[in-house]
């Protein structure tokens, strides 16, 4: 049994390697790219060059590391491979943060999830401008990276939420899609308690312990939160919709598109915030 369980844990880590390599790729070819705008979506959100640009490049090494293993991401989403979800996909976001991208703001990243019985068990999220990436597995890390954005080892940190339960709440909202959900839930916040940040690093901010509740009604799509959610899971934290049931991902019927939801530095953190969540 020992054995096997090496021998999961040597498979898993050969998986983050490609995701890693990959995720590496996706940031070159942003940067080569430029913040070129092409137009909006349908959902208002925009879409840049530097999406298609990146997600190429993270098909090219995924597929030559990680032959026969199925991609979904935000750029092909519309025509998924045919056995995507009998079990084992991988889930791409490109250009996580597209909004902050073109803005020249540093919140946005390259997102990659393992997906396993419609669960995200093991991610990377590289953010190219913060020279930062974080890797969830058997547990969570934050790395440095260098300046061809690979990993220095020598800086990795172990990440854990909060888990602090005497301390006053720190929320952590959209700082380009206010959500007026958040502070209807807690209206008495003081400003100070209330972090905004875009894109998955909000959810990163669960994962390192610099928020302890994300509460959203925003629209989001699976690939914009996998990468998220295995990083605050590694970390502790936990993650659900709003009737507190775990997320689920491979919703093709759905357009791959998940409902409101929270994610908490720990259940009692997140059945406070179920509980203040306002009737429909």
């Amino acid at each position: 049994m020992g054995r096997d369980r090496k021998e999961d844990q040597n498979a898993l880590a050969g998986v983050l390697d490609a995701f890693v390599e990959a995720a590496a790729a996706g940031a070159k070819a942003m940067q080569l790219i430029g913040r070129a705008f092409i137009e909006i979506k349908g959902d208002g959100t925009p879409h840049a060059a530097a999406d298609g640009a990146s997600d190429r490049a993270i098909h090219q090494v995924l597929s030559r590391r990680l032959p026969g293993l199925p991609i979904v991401s935000e750029e092909s989403a519309g025509e998924p491979p045919a056995h995507f979800a009998d079990g084992r996909f991988v889930l791409v976001d490109p250009l996580d943060g597209t909004r902050e991208f073109l803005e020249g703001h540093p919140d946005h990243a390259v997102c990659i999830a393992l997906i396993e019985r419609r669960r995200p068990v093991a991610g990377v999220i590289l953010a190219p401008v913060k020279g930062k990436a974080w890797i969830a597995g058997e547990d969570a890390r934050e790395y440095d990276l260098d300046a061809d954005f690979r990993l220095i080892e020598e800086s990795a940190r172990v990440l854990c939420v909060d888990k602090a339960r005497d301390k006053a709440q720190r929320l952590v909202t959209s700082r380009s899609r206010p959500d007026p959900l958040a502070l209807k839930m807690y209206p008495n916040l003081a400003p100070s308690s209330i972090k905004q940040m875009g894109a998955v690093l909000k959810l990163v901010a669960i994962a390192r312990g610099d928020a302890c509740v994300f509460p959203t009604s925003n629209p989001s799509a699976e690939w914009d939160i996998a990468a998220g959610e295995a990083l605050v899971r590694a970390a502790g934290g936990v993650m659900s919709n709003r009737n507190g049931k775990r997320l689920v991902y491979g919703r093709k019927r759905h357009h791959f598109r998940h409902e409101p939801y929270v994610a908490a530095c720990n259940r009692m953190v997140l059945r406070q915030a179920l509980a203040q969540w306002p009737a429909s």
